[in-house]
């Protein structure tokens, strides 16, 4: 069984690292989608910050500052 935590800090180096190895993983997948192999740390901090942003307006239901 996997079971899911919430991460304390998305954006902190060592979320970004966890984050790379996994999304870097498969760069196939990336060349297909991103149109490269491999996305470096500050795309993954931008992708991060931009998802929670868009996830934190979600449930609140209107714009947070983050």
């Amino acid at each position: 069984m996997i079971t899911l935590e919430a991460v304390p800090d998305p954006m902190s180096a060592e979320s970004v690292e966890l984050q790379a190895a996994i999304l870097n993983s498969q760069p196939a997948f990336n060349l297909m989608v991103q149109h490269k192999e491999l996305l470096t740390p500050e795309e993954i901090r931008e992708e991060t910050a931009m998802s929670f942003v868009k996830r934190t307006q979600d449930q609140r239901g209107n714009e947070v500052d983050v």
